[in-house]
C-alpha cells in the first residue's frame, strides 16, 4: 500500500484543478487590438494552446482563422504552428491519425524553411502521439530524432528534454536502467545550462527510478537535491512533490517516525496553494504513517481528512479503493472492529471483481476476533459477562449489516443495468424515428421534384408553345400581340421558378457526382446572388459517400446557409469540408454575423437548428456551436465516415 501512495504522489506533480486565466484574458486582450498581420496569427496560436484543454471548439476556430491569414500572408512558421497545434489538440481526443497527419504537415513546412528547430519539435511532437497509441517504438525514434537535430544545432535545454522524454518512456516500459540512463543525461545538460528548476523535475525522476528498483537510500539523495532546488526555485507544488517523496522513500525503509514531518510539511505547502490532490496523497500518506507508528488518533484524523477531501474535490475509483483500504487496516489495528468493517466493505465496492472473495476473508477475521475475545473475557472474569454479550451482538450486527450492504449493492446494480437497457432501447427507437422520418421527408422531396418538372414544367412548357403559335394568328393586332408576348415573358419567369425549385430540393449534381460538386454548385449560386461572400474548402473527398450521407449532409449545408442569410446579419462565410484518414469526416461552417449567445436554451428551440441537430444524430455524429453576441458563429459538424 505505502508503494501506491508513492506512485500517485510521483505522478501527479501539479493540481488537478486551475487553469491559467490571467494569460488567456492577457493574450484577448492583445488579440483584440491586433492587425492583420504574423503578429496576430502567433497570438491566435497562443490563446488556442491555452485553449487546448478547456475549450476545444473555441480552439479548433482560433486555429482555423491562424490558417485563414497565415495562408492570406504568407507567413510560413506560423502556418506550421498551427498545424502543430491541431496535432496537439487531436492528440488529446485520441485521433491519433488526424494527430500525425497535422504534425507531418508542421513538419513539411518547417522541412521546407529548413528550420531545424521546427523540426525537433515536430519530432517530439510526433514521439507524443505515438507515446500516447502506445506504440514505443516509434515514440522512440521520433524522441532520438529530434535529439540528433537538438545535438546538432546545439541546443543544450531541447536536448536536454529529449533525453529526458526517452528516459521517461523506458520508465513507463519498466527498463529502470535504460530510464536511469537518459535522465541522468538529461541532469547532466541541465546542470551545465543551469537551468535549476527542470534539473530539479528530472533528478526527481532519477530519484523515482532508483525508488522503484527498491533502492530507496539513492532514492532519498536524489529527492534531496531536489528539494534544495525547488526550495530556492520558490517552486510550491514541487517542493511538496520532494517531500512528499522523501516520506515514502523513508516509510518503504521503515522509518515510519522519520517521514511524518516531510509529508507534515508537504501537506502545509500544499495547503496553502490549494494542490487538492497533494493535500490528499499528504493526509494519506500521514494516515499510514501515524498508523505504523501507533497513533492510532492522528492517523484516524488525518484519513478522515483525506476522505472528505476526496469527496469534496472528486477523484478516480482506485483514490477511493486506495483511501478505505488504508483506513480499514488502520481500524483494526485500533480495534474498531465495527469501523473495519464498514470502510473495508466500501473498498471491496470500489473493488467489485473481488468483493465475494474479500467479504468472505474480513468477515471469518471479524468474527474470529470476535470469538478469541469472548474466550478471554470468560477467563478474566465473570464481572465481564454483560460486555462480551454486547461484543457478540455488535459483531453479529456488524456481520448482517454487511450482508445487507451487500444485497443492496447486487440489487443497485441489477437497477443500474435494467435502467441502461432501457436507455440503449429508448435510444434505439429515437434513432429509428429520426430515420424514418428523414427518409420520408427525402422520398418527398424527390416526389415534389418530379411532379414540378414532369408536371408543372410539362404544361407550362405546352402553354408556352400555344401562346407562340398565337402570335402569329394575332400578327395584325399589335395591342393583342403586345399583351400575348407579356403573359409569355409570365410563364418564360415561372418555368424557371419551377425548374430552380424542383432543382433544390434535389439537385442533379448530387445525384450525378456526388456531395463535393453538389456543394460547390450551391455555393455558386449562392455568391452569384451578391448576398454573401463564401470563402470554399473541400480536402480529401475525392471519392463518393454513401448516398443517405450525402444527402443529409447537403441539407444541413443548405439549413445553416440558410440560417445565416436570414438572421446573421453576415457577409462573409468560410466552409470547410474536410474528410480525415481516420474515418472520419468534419465540416465547419463560419461567418462574421451577428453571433448570438450559445447559454440560452431558446436560441435551440427553432427548427432550422433543431432539424441540423438530429440530421447528425441520424449520421450518428456531433455538432457544437460556437458563438457569441457581436462575433459571429462557427458551427463544427463530425461525423463518421460512410463510403459508397
Amino acid at each position: 500500500m505505502r508503494r501506491i501512495i508513492a506512485a500517485l504522489i510521483f505522478l501527479v506533480s501539479n493540481p488537478l484543478f486551475g487553469q491559467n486565466q490571467k494569460l488567456i484574458d492577457s493574450l484577448e486582450r492583445k488579440l483584440a487590438g491586433a492587425k492583420e498581420d504574423s503578429n496576430k496569427v502567433n497570438i491566435l496560436n497562443d490563446i488556442a494552446f491555452e485553449y487546448r484543454l478547456v475549450n476545444e471548439a473555441k480552439a479548433y476556430r482560433l486555429l482555423h482563422e491562424s490558417v485563414k491569414l497565415a495562408e492570406k500572408i504568407g507567413f510560413k512558421d506560423g502556418l506550421a504552428l498551427a498545424y502543430n497545434h491541431f496535432g496537439i489538440l487531436y492528440k488529446n481526443r485520441q485521433m491519433f491519425d488526424s494527430s500525425l497527419y497535422y504534425h507531418h504537415k508542421a513538419f513539411a513546412i518547417w522541412n521546407q524553411m529548413n528550420d531545424e528547430e521546427g523540426m525537433a519539435s515536430s519530432y517530439n511532437n510526433q514521439g507524443r502521439t505515438y507515446q500516447a497509441k502506445t506504440d514505443y517504438t516509434n515514440a522512440i525514434d521520433c524522441y532520438l530524432k529530434s535529439l540528433k537535430l537538438r545535438e546538432k544545432i546545439k541546443d543544450t535545454t531541447g536536448a536536454a528534454a529529449a533525453y529526458s522524454n526517452i528516459g521517461q518512456l523506458y520508465g513507463m516500459k519498466k527498463d529502470l536502467n535504460k530510464a536511469k540512463e537518459y535522465t541522468a543525461k538529461s541532469v547532466e545538460l541541465l546542470a551545465a545550462v543551469g537551468d535549476s528548476f527542470a534539473l530539479g523535475k528530472n533528478i526527481l525522476a532519477l530519484g523515482y527510478f532508483y525508488y522503484e528498483g527498491n533502492q530507496f537510500d539513492t532514492a532519498l539523495v536524489f529527492y534531496k537535491r531536489a528539494l534544495i532546488l525547488f526550495k530556492a526555485a520558490h517552486a510550491g507544488s514541487e517542493t511538496a512533490q520532494a517531500l512528499n517523496n522523501i516520506g515514502n522513500a523513508l516509510a518503504e525503509s521503515n522509518r515510519s517516525a522519520e517521514s511524518i514531518p516531510y509529508q507534515l510539511e508537504a501537506l502545509k505547502i500544499q495547503t496553502e496553494i490549494a494542490d487538492t490532490t497533494g493535500m490528499f496523497t499528504s493526509e494519506l500518506s500521514l494516515c499510514q504513517a501515524y498508523g505504523f507508528d501507533k497513533q492510532y488518533e492522528l492517523a484516524a484524523r488525518f484519513g478522515q481528512q483525506a476522505l472528505d477531501l476526496l469527496k469534496k474535490a472528486g477523484g478516480e475509483v482506485k483514490m477511493y479503493m486506495d483511501t478505505y483500504e488504508v483506513l480499514s487496516e488502520l481500524y483494526r489495528k485500533k480495534q474498531d472492529y465495527k469501523k473495519a468493517i464498514e470502510t473495508y466493505t466500501l473498498y471491496n465496492h470500489f473493488k467489485d471483481s473481488l468483493i465475494k472473495e474479500e467479504n468472505s476473508r474480513i468477515t471469518s477475521d471479524m468474527l474470529a476476533k470476535y470469538e478469541s475475545d469472548k474466550k478471554d473475557l470468560e477467563l478474566k472474569n465473570a464481572a465481564y459477562k454483560l460486555q462480551r454479550r454486547k461484543l457478540i451482538i455488535g459483531g453479529l450486527a456488524a456481520v448482517i449489516a454487511l450482508l445487507v450492504m451487500s444485497g443492496y449493492l447486487l440489487y443497485n446494480r441489477y437497477k443500474l443495468k435494467k435502467r441502461r437497457e432501457l436507455d440503449e432501447a429508448l435510444i434505439r427507437q429515437q434513432e429509428i424515428r429520426n430515420k424514418a422520418i428523414i427518409e420520408a421527408e427525402e422520398r418527398e422531396r424527390v416526389r415534389i421534384a418530379k411532379d414540378l418538372h414532369d408536371g408543372v414544367g410539362q404544361q407550362l412548357a405546352a402553354v408556352k408553345l400555344s401562346m407562340n403559335a398565337m402570335e402569329e394568328e394575332l400578327a395584325a393586332d399589335a395591342g393583342k400581340l403586345e399583351r400575348i408576348k407579356a403573359l409569355e415573358h409570365m410563364v418564360d419567369e415561372t418555368l424557371k421558378e419551377v425548374r430552380t425549385v424542383s432543382h433544390n430540393m434535389m439537385p442533379n449534381a448530387l445525384i450525378r457526382k456526388g456531395l463535393a460538386a453538389a456543394v460547390r454548385e450551391f455555393i455558386d449560386n449562392i455568391a452569384a446572388t451578391g448576398l454573401l461572400k463564401v470563402d470554399l474548402q473541400i480536402i480529401g473527398l475525392n471519392e463518393r459517400l454513401d448516398g443517405s450521407m450525402e444527402t443529409v449532409l447537403y441539407r444541413v449545408l443548405q439549413e445553416v446557409v440558410s440560417n445565416i442569410i436570414k438572421h446573421a446579419q453576415a457577409n462573409k462565410v468560410s466552409i470547410q469540408l474536410i474528410r480525415h484518414d481516420d474515418g472520419y469526416l468534419n465540416f465547419i461552417i463560419e461567418d462574421n454575423g451577428k453571433g448570438f449567445n450559445v447559454s440560452e436554451a431558446n436560441n435551440f428551440n427553432g427548427i432550422g437548428l433543431k432539424n441540423i441537430m438530429s440530421r447528425i444524430q441520424y449520421l450518428n455524429g456531433s455538432v457544437d456551436f460556437d458563438s457569441a453576441v457581436g462575433r459571429g458563429t462557427t458551427v463544427v459538424i463530425e461525423v463518421p465516415l460512410i463510403v459508397a
